[in-house]
């Protein structure tokens, strides 16, 4: 099963980073690819780990929000 990050950013941060944190790099590379979450093409050059892992984190959490604003309360 593949991870959405997105969805689950919309769970909390905490449960995005927990569930980000169980992942290889690579696979949490193959979610940056997959999501465009790196149109300048330097994530995908970064080695640290948690340096990536703060992007998704950073990126999800800015795109769950903006899902936010076409859901009615």
């Amino acid at each position: 099963m593949r991870l959405d990050p997105v969805s689950v950013a919309r769970e909390g941060e905490a449960a995005l980073r927990e569930r980000l944190a169980a992942l290889s790099f690579e696979q949490l590379r193959d979610i940056v690819a997959d999501y465009g979450m790196d149109p300048g093409k330097l994530v995908m050059k970064w080695k640290d780990q948690a340096r990536v892992l703060d992007r998704i984190v950073e990126v999800s959490i800015s795109q769950a929000a903006k899902g936010d604003a076409f859901r009615a309360d």
